[in-house]
């Protein structure tokens, strides 16, 4: 397949779009605010009528490539790159300075920065259009199938959470008439352990009485960027390594920076101050991970305005949940909604994994998409 090379400068406009203050991104809105990290919010207004490409200019993030939707607003921490010619097609020029690590090829410094220039002498290999067109085209549909991934993730994700909020907060499960419980009159009575009511007969543990509850033992340092098998840190992100320590349902509590909640089946590894809750029952799987995020959830809200360092062990031994044997069949529900959550995960980490080993194949020729 023959290149031809061009300066960004020949093929893009390079330019910074205007910024907006963190006060005016919302949480809520009709267009969606891209900033160093991706979707940061939404804001009631857009700069950008199209898909564009906008690349980190500084920080810690420097020369992250985002792909942005239609109609939305790109704060001014990044640099739009927009095609101008008709000799390079816009996906495939996304994926292009996607392979080529921007953060890596042009930064290096201890506060990095990409400025105009740095961008306008970039070189780029470009094959004939309907190549590009073909390799972008192969691409983005393993783009589109995570995408559907996650979207599916987050609506069982809401859904699990729904349902446990409906059974054990709000108690309004169905009763023998098949309306909801509580508001339907059933009898409630005071729970000195939970300092509310409960349904009359229900009787209140804790995970420290149905899971086991260790902590990982290796160092951040402990991660490999090709690893066989998750590594699960502080970090919202799962880090991968080369070796397991634990194997089976757990749930993973980070026990300082954000406190994120997260859970697995399989092998896997932690970090030396991530709790690991494995359920003496599969049964209480689901459920100890929904009553555990929702926990720390309130102990964070709770704790407002003073700062919280770490969550000790005796914290969570204490976290409350139910176990009556005529809850089985919502248990089994709840895992099965966590179940196909990480079946999906699974094929997420699987399309990743293959992007990544095509970008680089396709962008040199070595590999050609035939029609």
């Amino acid at each position: 397949m023959e290149f031809k090379k061009y300066k960004l400068e020949e093929i893009c406009s390079l330019y910074q779009p205007q910024t907006i203050s963190g006060k005016e991104i919302l949480s809520r809105g009709k267009f969606l605010v891209y900033g160093a990290n991706g979707i940061i919010g939404y804001y009631d207004s857009y700069n950008h009528e199209d898909c564009e490409i906008a690349m980190t200019c500084r920080g810690a993030t420097c020369g992250n490539i985002i792909w942005t939707k239609p109609r939305s607003w790109i704060t001014g921490n990044a640099m739009v790159v927009h095609p101008t010619s008709s000799v390079v097609d816009k996906r495939y020029l996304y994926y292009f300075l996607k392979e080529k690590k921007m953060s890596r090829a042009i930064t290096g410094s201890a506060q990095p920065q990409i400025t105009r220039s740095d961008l306008e002498f970039f070189e780029v290999l470009l094959p004939p259009l309907e190549e590009q067109k073909k390799i972008a085209g192969t691409l983005a549909l393993i783009d589109r199938k995570i995408e559907l991934c996650e979207a599916q993730n987050r609506t069982l994700e809401k859904l699990a959470r729904q349902i446990y909020d409906y059974w054990f907060v709000q108690f309004d499960f169905p009763d023998e008439n098949g309306k909801p419980y509580k508001s339907s009159g059933g009898k409630m009575v005071y729970n000195e352990k939970l300092k509310r009511e409960i349904p009359e007969g229900w009787e209140v543990k804790n995970v420290g009485m149905l899971c086991s509850i260790v902590t990982g033992k290796e160092d951040a340092n402990f991660s490999t960027p090709d690893g066989q098998y998750p590594f699960f840190t502080c970090s919202n992100s799962v880090l991968r390594c080369d070796k397991a320590d634990f194997e089976g349902n757990a749930i993973l509590l980070s026990g300082n920076g954000d406190f994120s909640v997260k859970h697995f089946r399989g092998k896997f590894n932690a970090y030396q101050r991530t709790y690991v809750l494995s359920p003496y029952e599969e049964k209480h799987y689901a459920v100890t991970y929904l009553g555990t995020e929702m926990a720390i959830r309130g102990f964070k809200k709770q704790s407002s305005g003073s700062i919280i360092k770490f969550i000790t062990k005796g914290d969570v031994e204490k976290i409350p949940l139910f176990d009556e044997p005529f809850l089985d069949e919502i248990y089994v529900l709840l895992n099965e909604l966590l179940f196909k959550i990480e079946e999906s995960t699974a094929q997420i980490q699987t399309l990743t994994s293959l992007r990544e080993r095509l970008l680089p194949l396709l962008m040199s020729g070595q590999v050609e998409v035939r029609d």
